[in-house]
């Protein structure tokens, strides 16, 4: 896999994992694992469709969530405290090949299941190498949704869109009067 279908290709995976945190309600199984599906190979884990296991999505996108804050306020931190758990799960569950192409060595990944897309999609958002942008966090306390920036050519953005705007400027002006 080229350099530059790499970055595109993990450009793709944050922007998903980000899509999955910022889900405002899971409904069923089904919605999350066609988020990620298309990162796996034949092999792709799907669980049963019912409540038990919804919760454990919500469940991962909770701890998703936390993760993500972490990133966004200090992702120097954020690299040292999630890197033994990013290593398991991406040695455990995230399959790679390897091979000559082109006078080159090139490699390639599957993921295996929501956990391992999850797990992958962190270590890019947390690999310098990879460019995949900075992350934020709307800088609308009532909001809270992650900002992607996948384009870092560009600017960050620190709200979702006008009304979050208006509503974090709000908050601003109540801060600086206190």
């Amino acid at each position: 896999m080229k350099q530059e279908h790499k970055q595109k290709r993990a450009r793709e995976i944050v922007g998903v994992v980000v899509d999955f945190a910022n889900l405002k309600m899971i409904e069923s199984t089904q919605q999350v694992e066609g988020l990620f599906s298309k990162f796996a190979s034949g092999r792709f884990k799907v669980i049963p469709p019912d409540e038990k296991h919804i919760q454990a999505y919500k469940q991962d996108q909770a701890k998703l969530r936390e993760r993500l804050t972490l990133i966004a306020e200090n992702p120097d931190a954020a690299k040292k405290n999630l890197s033994k758990d990013l290593k398991k799960f991406i040695n455990e569950k995230v399959h790679a090949s390897v091979y000559f192409e082109g006078g080159t060595i090139q490699y390639d990944y599957t993921v295996d299941g929501v956990e391992a897309a999850l797990a992958l999609g962190l270590a890019f958002v947390l690999d310098r190498n990879y460019k995949v942008g900075h992350l934020k966090q709307c800088a609308n306390p009532d909001c809270g949704k992650f900002l992607p920036n996948l384009d870092i050519r560009a600017r960050p953005r620190n709200t979702c869109n006008a009304r979050c705007k208006a509503k974090a400027d709000a908050y601003r002006k109540k801060l600086a009067r206190q």
